[in-house]
């Protein structure tokens, strides 16, 4: 919760606006006031509980300025504004934290006060007050969202429907050919007592209006129709909802859970699961499966502590990924001319097709991936050409070379898209299953530790005749690839028609460029369940990453980000961020996008050399601790020296400053933005 101080009760104060370097743009001074002191204050509006209390101020060097800050009638500190910072004006240079209070205890309504005293010009400027909250978990707090899947609760005239890609597990339940209209599913929470909000994950197709009914402990969360007209008849990524049935709910270890359903002409009644999620601050651990990592309320971080490898996780997109291998993953895209990319026949335009966007989709999230193959093509915008994209190969060409592909690029995995050419030259059209059948054994005994993903093929808009050709081979490939995994194969099925339509075809052969885009959303997420653990994330703030090299990038909101060791790429995402640092052997890392909003924490224990909690960092000898800045800083005093280079964006540390210990590298901030003493909190 942040106060700007403008927006507080002024007395004498007065505001400054246009000034770039206070949040909002706008801060108060006492600079032209009727008086040399002043106050701001406010009532505390936020809930009762527990915070840490940071003031953001200017420390400017034309005068030695005072400031108090009061919560509640008593002082949290009372300190002269003399670090001498190098400008006698409110700007980036000057520009101050500090944490006045840890674990503080603030009940809603109290009343907030900041008091100031102008000294010669130095104008007591204030900025905004942080109240960052450290309530105690609830008692289902650090412990993993639960999820049930439907399918494995207690099912009643419900039936399994397996092989869906837009559900989770890849199966869900349905009433579809079940021996009755109403059915329900039940079993007893086996996770914590504690407080939870839960959320069901369903398909409401536009088939007919379906209801749904859940109960927990007996009591009803929630009857409702299937009625949002999604636009498809079937249960897809289009039609898959997440519906959200309480917000706090008290839930005792015991208690039953019961989903009922009733069919309504087409609708189902289709239920994918059903989540539980920790109110609180919690700490969820990632890394242990594919999950749902959902923190719901409070302030919530994910955990890759626990990982043995090094780690991508990234709030933006909402991935969190631990990888099965150390090093990148050899993607070898196999198929026909949609694999090469032609948007149309008669075009040489070098699309790379659904390869271009689903290479960048991976690297954005900062997975090290390698694309495999005896063909090179695409636009600059492919970082990586290589493939097994051959034009006009039917699925017996494929066969016929596959074997020397596979055993000079040795693939971790294959995504595999053939069958349009056998269809549209009418090449033995009712054994074109067998023959994919028997390329998927092919494949799968020449790397057998290799992931096969076999996909439905797109449209034909040639001919009706044409695309019923294609319905009909699309609709044997989940019982060959099902017949595959009984016998131990690592093959799963990937549903790429079902996201395409006719007006997603260029020439009634191949995509769009949205349609390749298209393509690139179906193999996503199942290469990243192939190539290794992936977390879904939800209402997540910090990250906390392996003791690996680690890719950790934040969002849009201000985020704490602990690399931990290992040589680390983070990135804040914007917003106000914290970059921590329990020790100095945490080093070696690259911060992508550090600004002047953004700060590190230290640890006074971890790090040494005479830091203390609280104690801000001096630009002066100090015993407390120094920052040195410029494009050779030298060490200042015997005790702890962060050293920034102001041409490389380098920041060290120096235990004992002029001593015998050796400076380590902290982090390199990319384009070496401005970095500060102000910009260092120092913690237990």
């Amino acid at each position: 919760m942040r106060i700007e101080a403008e927006q507080m009760n002024l007395s004498t104060y007065l505001v400054e606006s246009g000034n770039t370097a206070a949040s909002g743009g706008s801060l108060i001074s006492l600079y032209k006031a009727t008086g040399s002191t002043g106050t701001t204050s406010t009532i505390f509006a936020g809930p009762s509980g527990t915070y840490d209390v940071v003031l953001g101020y200017f420390d400017e060097n034309d005068g030695v300025a005072q400031l108090e800050v009061k919560v509640g009638g008593t002082s949290l500190g009372s300190w002269k504004l003399n670090q001498n910072l190098g400008s006698p004006v409110a700007n980036a240079q000057t520009r101050v934290r500090k944490t006045l209070a840890r674990g503080l205890s603030i009940n809603r309504g109290e009343n907030i006060q900041i008091a100031g005293i102008l000294n010669q010009g130095e104008a007591a400027r204030v900025d905004y007050i942080d109240f960052i909250p450290r309530a105690a978990p609830s008692p289902a707090s650090n412990r993993t969202p639960m999820r049930i899947e439907a399918e494995q609760m207690n099912l009643s005239t419900y039936l399994v429907e397996s092989g869906n890609t837009a559900a989770s597990g890849g199966s869900l339940i349905s009433l579809y050919k079940a021996t009755g209209s109403t059915g329900t599913t039940s079993t007893i929470f086996a996770g914590p007592s504690g407080t939870y909000d839960v959320v069901l994950g369903y398909f409401d197709e536009n088939d007919g209006v379906a209801q749904l009914e859940v109960k927990v402990g007996g009591t009803s969360l929630g009857s409702w129709k299937l009625n949002q007209n999604l636009g498809s008849p079937v249960a897809n990524a289009q039609t898959r909802v997440r519906k959200t049935l309480a917000r706090g709910l008290s839930i005792n270890r015991g208690e039953n859970i019961q989903i009922a359903g009733i069919l309504n002409q087409g609708e189902a009644a289709r239920v994918d699961y059903i989540d539980f999620i920790p109110v609180g601050n919690d700490t969820l651990i990632g890394g242990t499966g594919n999950k749902v990592l959902d923190g719901g309320s409070g302030i919530d971080t994910v955990s890759y502590s626990q990982a043995t490898k090094g780690v991508t996780v990234n709030l933006n997109t909402g991935v969190g990924f631990v990888p099965s291998y150390n090093r990148p993953l050899k993607i070898m895209p196999l198929g026909d001319s949609i694999t090469y990319g032609v948007i149309n026949y008669g075009s040489s335009t070098e699309s790379g097709g659904y390869r271009t966007e689903l290479w960048n989709k991976l690297v954005a999230d900062g997975l090290k991936v390698d694309f495999v193959g005896s063909l090179s093509n695409g636009p600059a915008s492919l970082g990586d050409k290589d493939h097994e994209g051959h034009r006009g190969f039917r699925i017996d060409q494929i066969a016929a070379l596959v074997n020397d592909w596979l055993d000079t690029q040795q693939p971790d995995i294959i995504p595999l898209m053939i069958g349009t050419n056998d269809i549209s030259w009418n090449k033995g059209l009712s054994t074109a299953p067998k023959r994919l059948s028997a390329l998927i054994d092919q494949i799968t005994n020449r790397v057998p530790n290799a992931q096969l993903l076999v996909a439905s093929i797109p449209p034909l808009g040639t001919s009706t005749s044409n695309n019923q050709n294609v319905k009909s081979f699309n609709s044997s490939i989940p019982g060959i690839v099902d017949s595959k995994v009984a016998q131990g194969k690592k093959v799963s099925f990937v549903d790429i028609n079902n996201r395409l339509t006719l007006s997603d075809l260029a020439d009634g052969i191949h995509p769009t460029a949205e349609g390749y885009r298209q393509i690139a959303d179906a193999w996503y997420e199942p290469i990243l369940n192939a190539g290794g653990d992936k977390d879904t994330l939800r209402n997540i703030d910090n990250i906390t990453g392996s003791a690996f090299n680690d890719v950790l990038v934040g969002n849009a909101s201000d985020n704490v980000i602990q690399g931990g060791a290992g040589k680390d790429i983070l990135k804040g995402g914007g917003g106000a961020d914290t970059f921590v640092y329990t020790a100095p052997t945490e080093g070696m890392d690259t911060i992508i996008d550090f600004s002047e909003n953004d700060i590190f924490d230290i640890s006074a224990s971890g790090f040494g050399g005479g830091l203390r909690a609280g104690i801000s960092l001096s630009r002066t000898n100090s015993k407390t601790g120094v920052f040195s800045r410029s494009a050779n800083p030298a060490p200042i005093g015997t005790n702890a020296n962060f050293f920034y280079n102001t041409n490389t964006g380098l920041l060290s540390f120096d235990r004992d400053g002029v001593g015998s210990d050796t400076a380590l590298a902290i982090a390199t901030l990319n384009g070496a933005p401005f970095l500060d003493a102000n910009q260092f909190t120092v913690s237990a």
